[in-house]
């Protein structure tokens, strides 16, 4: 009589690092309003079906709302990632508030040198609501984690049953579940009944820049807005301040002030130019008038290409903490350009 014998697939390990965020709020104390203070094995715990299509790790490292989380702080989860990673993870799931969650998944990508799936999520309505989208959000991010069409993609956001690239995702409205979107792009894929959808893939090479010790660069982004005067570019002083950047109207435009000062800023820091429109981007060779993109850029100004304000300072934070200087940072940019 034959034996029947079953090669039991183990399931990915994936671990769930949890950062705080709405996704992670309530009310415990009684009073008004929420605040994080759900741990990431409660998070997990509230959701069996994880347990059917992943074995799960959480690391439960901040109860943080996203606008307090710091650049010291992702630099401290990001190690923690790439330990995990590099020790048998299959994979990794961030979960944190949504107000900055684009700039963390835009630093892990910048600073996570694996191939494996990192996916960044949160909730737009906390678990006291009337219809939370947290636990969605996270099966659906588990999920992505553990297929190997996310590999060799970066770092992901998933919500509202999307798959983004973090170089393109942005939080658009303060309060719709689909409030995140890729303007420019669009996502690449999406969930659907619990199968993974990844439709496009990038064929340009990721950006590696490695976590670095050292001083935290500081760098203000100044927006460019009607009859402006450049108060508040010459309240900044270039001795002060590592970097900056100006997000400037529609293609990469200014006003004739502001356009002094930052030609003058940039001879001695790095001087970013990005739109304020939210998508496309900046210009290079279209107006020649005084504060247009190519006066700017022709007089030092370095545009951000398709990167928005919030990303081109994450990406400048990290170059200048590698040590770049001036031109190299330059050259940086312009492969986005």
């Amino acid at each position: 009589m034959l034996a029947l014998v079953v090669e039991l697939v183990p399931k990915p390990k994936i671990i769930v690092v949890a950062l705080g965020g709405t996704i992670a709020s309530s009310n415990k104390d009684g009073k008004a309003g929420v605040k994080p203070s759900i741990s990431g094995e409660d998070l997990v715990n509230n959701i069996p079906a994880i347990g059917t299509i992943a074995d799960t790790v959480v690391l439960s490292l901040l109860l943080k709302p996203s606008a307090d989380l710091t650049f010291p702080d992702l630099e401290y989860a990001s190690k923690k990632i790439i330990d995990e990673l590099e020790g048998g993870a299959d994979g990794i799931v961030v979960t944190q508030g949504t107000d900055t969650l684009e700039e963390t998944a835009y630093f892990l990508n910048l600073v996570i040198q694996s191939n494996k799936p990192v996916v960044v999520t949160g909730a737009m309505r906390n678990p006291s609501s009337v219809s939370p989208d947290g636990d969605l959000n996270l099966l659906q991010s588990v999920a992505v984690a553990c297929d190997h069409k996310s590999v060799g993609l970066g770092t992901l956001v998933v919500m509202n049953g999307e798959i983004h690239l973090s170089s393109f995702v942005q939080k658009t409205h303060t309060q719709n579940v689909a409030t995140f979107k890729s303007p420019t792009l669009g996502p690449i894929g999406w969930v659907s009944e619990g199968k993974v959808r990844v439709i496009l893939k990038p064929i340009s090479e990721r950006m590696y820049w490695p976590v670095r010790d050292g001083t935290e660069p500081i760098i203000p982004i100044v927006k460019s807005v009607t009859g402006d005067n450049a108060v508040i570019l010459s309240s900044l002083s270039p001795e002060k301040i590592d970097g900056l950047i100006i997000e400037a109207t529609g293609g990469g435009h200014v006003s004739a002030q502001v356009a002094k000062l930052a030609i003058k800023y940039c001879k001695t820091i790095p001087v970013i130019l990005c739109s304020r429109t939210g998508s496309g981007e900046v210009l290079t060779h279209t107006y020649s008038f005084e504060g247009s993109e190519m006066h700017l850029i022709e007089n030092g100004v370095i545009p951000s290409g398709y990167l928005s304000s919030v990303k081109a300072r994450v990406l400048l934070y990290q170059l200048l903490k590698n040590g770049l200087n001036i031109e190299k940072i330059r050259a940086t940019f312009s492969d986005l350009s």
